[in-house]
């Protein structure tokens, strides 16, 4: 696999990629278009039951038990497969898991499709104004997003521009600069926009709330 650049979200060139690397980013893309599109799951549960899986398993993770861990997050999959919710922070908790459990071979496949698709949402947009807006399909990966860029959230608005739907984040760099981040949740606001607030457009959504840090609750 082509070496990790300096964060997740960083699009590598797809002319370096591997064969292998092109077929995980192209499954990825095209696994995050279904998810958008099935209508057969109910979007806003299928979201809350993943945050309450992925909480229950990093609990029992912590705890020393990685097989109950595993068993609380596949309790998902009398919903939908884990690798049909293709979102970095649920696969990176089912690679982990797989790993402590002994699965060798499904987490290799699970650590290719993570690649694929943190790919798939670098090469979405770099999030610098509503052309080159990121995609998401969970809004938890909006602050994956951010905190991989070393930007702080401070505050959200929505915004409606040429019949797109944007989650704009007003962020703080390193630097202490105020810039603002585009996210483009069109497809998602579709499936369930009462998680988004309700469109108003240009409505400022407030300060952000703090947010669970997946990645360092949690040691992988």
């Amino acid at each position: 696999m082509a070496s990790r650049a300096v964060d997740r979200y960083a699009p590598l060139d797809v002319r370096q990629m591997r064969e292998q690397e092109l077929g995980w980013l192209a499954l990825a893309r095209e696994k995050r278009a279904k998810f958008l599109q099935d209508r057969s799951f109910v979007y806003g549960e299928l979201v809350e039951a993943v945050q309450g899986a992925w909480t229950e398993a990093a609990r029992l993770f912590a705890a020393g038990q990685p097989a109950q861990a595993l068993a609380a997050l596949r309790e998902l999959e009398k919903r939908r497969p884990i690798e049909d919710i293709p979102t970095p922070k649920l696969l990176r908790m089912y690679s982990l898991l797989l790993g402590h459990t002994g699965d060798t071979a499904r987490q290799i496949d699970t650590r290719g499709l993570i690649f694929g698709v943190q790919q798939a949402i670098a090469h979405s947009g770099d999030g610098l104004g509503p052309a080159t807006a990121v995609h998401v399909i969970l809004l938890e990966e909006e602050y994956d997003w951010l905190r991989e860029k070393k930007l702080k959230p401070e505050r959200q608005s929505l915004k409606q521009i040429d019949g797109q739907h944007y989650d704009v984040m007003t962020v703080r760099d390193e630097q202490g600069r105020q810039l603002e981040r585009y996210f483009n949740v069109t497809a998602l606001f579709g499936r369930h926009a009462d998680m988004l607030g309700g469109f108003d457009p240009d409505r400022s959504r407030g300060p952000v709330p703090r947010r669970v840090d997946p990645d360092r609750a949690v040691a992988q």
